[in-house]
């Protein structure tokens, strides 16, 4: 039985601890948290509680730790478990600074210790069938892709972790990280990046809206809109039926275009013509690929747990973490100087 920690207990701590729970061959055996309710969410699961990271791993020792801390510190806990050669799956985003993230990496290479980023998504059926359509050739040339959250998020989820209103906070390294994630995975590496946002409905030193335009190095564009203000069914969270704790609304989260065919996603509704492409013929042809419907964010503790056996190499690892921060970062600076940033 693999023996996990999870360090913080806030929204995506107590996730993983209930995933943990449900997934096979794992346990969760401690949890590091300085809230209040830190030592009553350790009682829930059975296990120890610790205020200290280097305390439970004087301790426990468990076989692998979950770093689900506030964005700006997931470094230093990283850093910690890799010096004891423990592996680590880093919450997105996989740090605040990414220089941090160099010295971090180069002693988990030196110490053989694998490296993980949480973005689950890439475990989800719906993405890896849309993974397989794109390297089969069906959807043909890349050309375009687009895809949006949009959600309201309200006050009370900002009262309750207030960094969410300062920098590393925002919709952007929270939300948009995912989305980002995605189209590295299917489109392949980002050229430039031009991006506007606003901060004037929630007034925080944060973002509540933006919206990006990207090229790819395919020669492929993409647009990215983004806002936690506005009352809509069109999320990752409201489409994919991934996450019990929303409902799913059954609509459409993103598209991929290619010359031969376009696709919905997540319901991966492939669209395309019979023969010839011609937009004046009165049908379109549409297939819904099938998929099994299954929890993508406890396939990924299962895959943590299978690379603690080193039994595969990590699906989503730290320098995919960087990459998307190369990304966000180059949309930050889009935003401040107003200008087209080349990666």
């Amino acid at each position: 039985m693999i023996k996990i920690a999870v360090v913080g207990g806030g929204l995506i701590g107590r996730r993983h601890l209930r995933v943990i729970q449900m997934a096979s061959g794992v346990e969760s055996c401690a949890l590091v948290d300085i809230s209040p309710d830190g030592q009553r969410l350790a009682d829930t699961y059975s296990i120890d509680f610790f205020t200290d990271l280097g305390a439970m791993l004087d301790t426990v020792t468990p076989d692998g730790v979950v770093i689900a801390t506030p964005n700006d510190v997931h470094m230093a806990g990283a850093g910690a478990c890799i010096e004891r050669r423990i592996p680590v799956l880093v919450e997105k985003p996989f740090a605040t600074d990414i220089t941090e993230t160099h010295a971090v990496l180069a002693r988990a290479k030196q110490n053989n210790v694998p490296v993980l980023t949480g973005y689950f998504r890439r475990y989800h059926p719906a993405v890896i069938r849309a993974k397989q359509q794109i390297d089969s050739g069906a959807l043909g040339r890349l050309v375009s892709v687009h895809c949006h959250f949009w959600c309201y998020k309200p006050d009370s989820y900002y009262a309750a972790a207030p960094w969410r209103t300062h920098t590393g906070g925002g919709p952007i390294q929270i939300n948009l990280s995912h989305d980002i994630d995605l189209l590295l995975h299917f489109m392949g590496d980002i050229k430039t990046v031009s991006a506007v946002s606003s901060n004037a409905i929630r007034k925080y030193a944060v973002e509540d809206t933006a919206a990006v335009i990207c090229t790819f190095q395919n020669g492929a564009l993409g647009s990215l809109n983004i806002s936690d203000t506005i009352p809509a069914p069109w999320s990752w969270e409201l489409t994919s039926g991934d996450n019990p704790d929303f409902p799913n609304t059954q609509n459409m989260y993103g598209m991929i275009g290619g010359t031969k065919a376009s696709l919905e996603m997540p319901r991966n509704r492939l669209w395309y013509y019979a023969d010839k492409p011609d937009w004046w013929k009165g049908t379109i042809d549409t297939t819904v690929l099938s998929t099994t419907l299954q929890n993508a964010f406890t396939t990924q503790i299962e895959h943590f747990c299978d690379v603690i056996r080193k039994r595969c190499p990590p699906v989503v690892t730290g320098e995919d973490g960087v990459r998307v921060m190369q990304v966000t970062n180059a949309i930050a600076q889009s935003i401040a100087q107003r200008r087209i940033v080349y990666l």
